[in-house]
């Protein structure tokens, strides 16, 4: 896989820096190393007291192009899955949620884009049952970038930003501190709901659009 060079944080947003908790790590940043570890073949997504909040797992099937992806919470509980026919090296992709035969429950798609930063695009119902529609930019500079809520006719609303930086937290037990994505979501979000869907996010372009070999590629 290659890492962008440059992976200093981008000064993003003031409006996410005056809405953010005083506390410090926030509650609601969620947090993911760089170094890809698949010894237990899954990649953890850890809270801010270290622990396991989600697991990443990934498969690759014969077919090129096609992978399930699942997230699951800190004791390997699935909580949902993706199925996608276009998962290939440096193309547009698509990952779908399927209730019956019918229709997705969720929608992921990821834009390329020449000489611009990627865009994802996703969907999905509320409890609700009102789809809710999200995009995420990806910073041209670096993996980081800003998860919107959109709606027809009305003003973007930011609920998330995907930051690349070094922590120092002490559960890293790393002096030199530890190489990160952090996705914290602003306190106004409907966390719950946000989080399980928007945490597919932040993972999907650092880990799903890359070249190398996967180590748990089933050829």
């Amino acid at each position: 896989m290659q890492l962008p060079s440059a992976l200093t944080l981008t000064t993003l947003l003031t409006s996410f820096a005056m809405s953010a908790r005083a506390v410090y790590p926030p509650p609601n940043d969620y947090i993911m190393s760089m170094g890809l570890d698949w010894a237990n073949n899954y990649l953890s997504v850890y809270n801010s007291k270290g622990e396991d909040a989600f697991r990443w797992y990934k498969d690759y099937r014969r077919i090129r192009g096609s992978s399930s992806t699942t997230l699951a919470d800190g004791s390997s509980r699935p909580l949902f899955k993706l199925e996608s026919t276009t998962d290939s090296c440096r193309h547009n992709k698509r990952f779908l949620q399927y209730k019956g035969n019918t229709w997705a429950e969720r929608d992921y798609r990821l834009q390329l884009r020449d000489h611009r930063a990627d865009m994802w695009h996703f969907n999905y119902p509320d409890k609700s049952g009102i789809r809710r529609y999200y995009r995420f930019n990806k910073n041209s500079s670096n993996m980081g970038g800003r998860i919107y809520r959109v709606a027809r006719g009305q003003k973007d609303v930011l609920e998330g930003l995907l930051r690349t930086n070094v922590r120092y937290d002490k559960w890293w037990n790393d002096p030199k501190g530890r190489n990160t994505f952090t996705l914290s979501i602003v306190d106004e979000a409907p966390v719950r709901d946000v989080k399980l869907n928007v945490l597919y996010v932040p993972i999907a372009p650092s880990f799903l659009n890359f070249c190398a070999p996967h180590p748990l590629v089933k050829y």
